[in-house]
């Protein structure tokens, strides 16, 4: 993926299981963990914003 501008790479931890989970839905949807992480902290904060939005 490209950016547009630039990005601050963030570590987490998650338990092995989570992790192993990550992976396999990560290759059956054909992206990288990253992407599926991405996703899942912008999409509550986007809607949380759009919400709220006049």
């Amino acid at each position: 993926m490209l950016y547009a501008s630039r990005v601050t790479r963030v570590t987490i931890s998650v338990p092995d299981e989570l992790a192993a989970e990550l992976q396999r839905e990560a290759r059956r949807r054909g992206a990288s963990v990253s992407e599926l992480v991405r996703g899942a902290v912008e999409a509550p904060i986007r809607g949380r914003a759009e919400a709220s939005s006049p």
